[in-house]
């Protein structure tokens, strides 16, 4: 009698098979994007490391967002007919949902405005390297996690004065130098010029100060030429201090290497407009607030240019790409001149000075008073000042470089020779009592450092009556009649 049970089938030792069919085709499509895309990714990144903005956990899980998102996406197109209507609207709504909430939370929380991000390069200028944007406002990080407010006027100086506003006052000071005097993490009310006008203002016997703070990143005596002819001149200052770094004298050699122009109207090759960013926001929206603060916004960013480097903006200038031979050695930072003695080091030195001393005729030349000073960094006083400084950190120099004071006995020795008003400021800072002047990570002055700079330059102008008003020279510029070039962009 046949056997009327059927024999079984063999099962499969894979498993049931999947009776979704899209839901395969998902797997299979899934795999290989993540697999293509990663490959892409590690190798663009590779390639443009060099240009890409710090990078850090938030930055790396934002674009870890945007590599998975395409998946849902994809398996909803894999399946439209069932699961397309059904995603379309479940996306909407909690798209409005979420959006309408944060927007009702923002209605009751207290919020400052809106600022752009600080951006350590500034704007490319044709006849001034670069600028920092005019009539703006922005958010720059200090050392302690926290926010402090850039504020520049109509020619990009961090001041809180306008021009003419600075024309009304009776005693006008102009201060010029690089980050340090600029303020590098410390707030506009802290920085060196604006403490110096604090002292001057409560000692005043009379009439009206301001001092200009005219200080921006990296500046030295050749830019400081071009501006103050196309800039610090319509100000009319009574006295110009020219504040002088270590860095200077690198900077200087790379301006000239770039410069198709001349010493007195340098060109760097830029054209004459670039694209101004946007004001201050007062007023923006909760979801977008969010949205950048975690850093979702970064590609659009990317994309509409903001971090674009190269011909829109000149935003990734690296300062620190230098090389110079020297004594038969391939320096590759600006600071050279603390590992050389001066016989190598001196045709540099001598090149800045020369930048030096034309600014001071200009500045007497137009009615101004010139005082030159000279900054010490932490290293030439404390090397505790700045226990985690980071161009130590990554090799630039080390803080006890056997020539690191040539920068204070060759300037001091020529203003001596050329009968040139100078300021060392580094005994009073071997003298303060104060500590740390520094920040803990970075070499530039906190806001004690700024008032130490400061409290100096104070008292060697009331000493010396600088600010006297008999012995001021005249406020109108000897070459009024001449038309100033118009202030660059």
């Amino acid at each position: 009698m046949p056997n009327s049970r059927a024999k079984p089938e063999e099962q499969d030792c894979r498993g049931p098979a999947d009776p979704d069919p899209a839901r395969r085709r998902f797997r299979r499509i899934a795999v290989l994007y993540l697999a293509v895309s990663a490959v892409v990714a590690i190798v663009m990144t590779a390639l443009a490391w060099d240009d890409l903005p710090g990078m850090n956990v938030q930055l790396v899980v934002v674009m870890a967002i945007y590599w998975l998102l395409p998946l849902p996406v994809l398996r909803v197109l894999l399946d439209w007919r069932r699961l397309g209507r059904r995603a379309i609207l479940g996306g909407v709504i909690t798209i409005i949902a979420v959006v309408g909430l944060l927007e009702l939370l923002g209605l009751f929380l207290p919020l400052e405005p809106s600022y752009h991000n600080f951006h350590l390069g500034g704007m490319a200028s044709r006849h001034l390297h670069h600028v920092m944007p005019a009539d703006t406002v922005q958010a720059m990080s200090d050392h302690a996690g926290g926010k402090v407010l850039v504020r520049t006027n109509e020619d990009g100086f961090r001041t809180d004065y306008s021009r003419s506003e600075f024309l009304a006052m009776d005693r006008r000071i102009a201060v010029m130098g690089d980050s340090f005097i600029f303020g590098y993490f410390v707030a506009q009310e802290d920085t060196i010029p604006a403490q110096l006008e604090g002292m001057l203002r409560d000692t005043s016997s009379g009439g009206t100060v301001a001092v200009l703070n005219a200080g921006v990143i990296s500046y030295s005596p050749l830019i400081h030429r071009q501006v103050f002819r196309r800039k610090i001149a319509a100000y009319r200052p009574a006295l110009t201090i020219v504040c002088l770094d270590v860095t200077d004298i690198g900077d200087d050699v790379r301006y000239d290497r770039e410069n198709i122009g001349s010493d007195e109207d340098a060109d760097f090759g830029f054209p004459d407009e670039w694209a101004q960013p946007k004001p201050a926001l007062s007023w923006q929206p909760m979801t977008l607030r969010v949205l950048r603060t975690t850093r979702l916004t970064f590609p659009f960013e990317c994309l509409s240019g903001d971090f674009r480097a190269g011909e829109d903006r000149n935003l990734f200038y690296d300062y620190y790409d230098f090389n110079l031979e020297v004594a038969g050695k391939m320096e590759t930072d600006r600071f050279f001149v603390l590992r050389h003695p001066l016989d190598a080091t001196r045709p540099f030195f001598e090149s800045t000075w020369q930048h030096v001393l034309a600014l001071r005729d200009m500045c007497h030349a137009n009615g101004s008073e010139f005082l030159l000073v000279l900054l010490p960094r932490y290293f030439h006083w404390n090397r505790a000042e700045s226990p985690e400084n980071w161009e130590v950190q990554i090799g630039h120099y080390r803080g006890d470089e056997s020539y690191r004071f040539v920068f204070f006995d060759f300037f001091e020795r020529q203003a001596a020779q050329d009968r040139l008003a100078v300021l060392n400021l580094l005994p009073a800072f071997r003298v303060s009592d104060e500590f740390p002047l520094c920040h803990h990570g970075d070499p530039h002055y906190n806001g004690a450092g700024c008032r130490v700079a400061a409290s100096a330059i104070f008292e060697y102008l009331r000493s010396n009556k600088l600010l006297d008003p008999k012995t001021e020279r005249s406020t109108t510029p000897a070459n009024a009649e001449n038309k100033l070039p118009p202030p660059d962009a």
